[in-house]
């Protein structure tokens, strides 16, 4: 089929979007004390199951870039510390969107750093999305802005910047999978060290699961097979589409609409964690601006 892909690109951010919404039930629920516990936690977690997987990757890339792949993963739970904290002081259907902040960083640390060239039309899109992201976190019926979102999710979309250059830089080296396995890698070996140097956050980690340690686990289990499923899709749709840029676009744009539908099954199953989904000025004026990220998105992403 010849648009295959299309349909293809609709399921990755499907299983990124659960994700995105059980972070927010397990950060809030469980981990309120500390997001670093959180993503120290996450972080083990998936490096072990990268360790399970360690046979499967492409061990032919040489020891140095095994090295550096681990390298750069080893910066990552660092990197989402402000994205959980970001889901414990408010909901996803805010937080989410904001990360199409990350190709604006990616396009101008391409420009800055690799040299890359810039167009007009790159120029507007980027703009676009910068004040599409200003409306997202405008609420309208409290009269306020969520400030602190903003600034959480977008300096971890800075930090990803560079993550997502330099992994950019390695695809030439290496396949998305053995990039992912060799990443969480290092993911274990710095959440290893946070647990190292504040022994008092093993305490607490411990103390956070033991309120409902069958229910943590099995959910961080369902992430990282969900997570797993979105990159193996992912790759397989990216050499079926018509171009990765129009690939990407579809991806990055349609998972905040992912969101905003998951709103209503969460909100259901845990009353106490997960915002009422309504349908008045508010949710139809963050719908807009999410559909403007969108139209930005495909602006930046077919020149890119």
């Amino acid at each position: 089929m010849e648009h295959a892909w299309f349909f293809i690109a609709l399921i990755p951010p499907v299983f990124w979007a659960m994700n995105n919404m059980i972070d927010q039930y397990l950060g809030r629920k469980y981990f309120m004390e500390s997001a670093t516990s959180f993503q120290a936690f996450q972080g083990t977690l998936s490096g072990i199951f990268a360790l399970t997987l360690l046979y499967f990757a492409d061990h032919s890339i040489g020891m140095e870039n095994q090295l550096i792949l681990i390298a750069i993963g080893s910066v990552m739970p660092l990197l989402f510390i402000p994205y959980a904290k970001a889901l414990q002081i408010d909901h996803a259907g805010i937080a989410i969107p904001l990360f199409q902040l990350l190709p604006v960083f990616i396009f101008i640390g391409g420009y800055l750093i690799l040299g890359e060239d810039a167009t007009l039309q790159q120029l507007f899109a980027a703009l676009l999305i910068i004040i599409s992201s200003f409306g997202i976190i405008a609420d309208i019926n409290l009269k306020k802005m969520n400030w602190m979102t903003l600034w959480l999710m977008s300096l971890c979309c800075l930090g990803l910047t560079f993550y997502m250059i330099s992994m950019r830089y390695m695809s030439d080296y290496a396949d998305w999978f053995t990039i992912t396995i060799y990443a969480a890698i290092g993911s274990l070996l710095t959440s290893s060290c946070i647990y190292l140097s504040k022994p008092r956050l093993i305490t607490l980690t411990k103390q956070q699961i033991a309120k409902a340690p069958k229910e943590i686990w099995i959910l961080s289990v369902i992430q990282e097979i969900m997570s797993k499923c979105a990159m193996l899709s992912f790759q397989y749709g990216l050499p079926l589409a018509t171009s990765a840029a129009l690939y990407q676009t579809v991806i990055g744009g349609i998972q905040p609409f992912y969101i905003l539908l998951l709103g209503y099954p969460c909100y259901w199953l845990s009353k106490e964690i997960f915002e009422q989904p309504l349908l008045d000025k508010n949710f139809f004026w963050r719908l807009g601006w999410i559909t403007l990220m969108f139209i930005g998105l495909v602006y930046l992403y077919q020149e890119i």
